[in-house]
């Protein structure tokens, strides 16, 4: 993985924890695994990203813009992040699962959650979606949806 303006890292394995990332972009012409932890990303672009077991855990995203990535074989870990006034862009979130995550003002185009199962306690809140997919997620129906509230899958 490049991350221009920061570093490079020794093979494609990723293992950062309590960092802080400002106007980075992180790019990737391998296959990348590893794990980012209680990380900040702010005015970050992701950007040709195919990861896979790439999991993201307690992280905060802010202003950051995802496109044309693969986020694939995304297990328990990917669990307790937020994504905050960002665009996310021909993405795929696929085989694995997604809990306690808030998606926060944020635009949605071509994205797919194919395969995604279980989601639990994942909350989209006043964003946008636009030729997104979501044909093929599993949820637990714990939840009861009211109208005009949260959109909770």
């Amino acid at each position: 993985m490049d991350i221009k303006d920061t570093e490079k890292f020794k093979g494609d394995e990723v293992k950062l924890t309590r960092r802080k990332f400002k106007q980075k972009t992180f790019t990737s012409s391998a296959t990348l695994g590893g794990r980012f932890k209680n990380c900040e990303f702010t005015d970050c672009i992701f950007e040709n990203i195919k990861g896979f077991f790439l999991y993201f855990e307690d992280c905060h995203f802010k202003d950051c813009f995802i496109n044309n990535a693969i986020f694939s074989h995304i297990d328990l870990d990917w669990a307790g992040n937020t994504f905050e006034h960002c665009n996310i862009r021909n993405t795929n979130f696929e085989e694995g699962m997604m809990f306690n995550s808030n998606f926060i003002d944020t635009e949605f185009y071509k994205t797919s959650f194919a395969g995604i199962y279980p989601i639990d306690n994942v909350i989209f809140y006043n964003c946008n979606f636009l030729f997104t997919d979501f044909q093929t997620i599993g949820h637990n129906d714990s939840y009861n949806y009211k109208p005009n509230e949260k959109c909770l899958l």
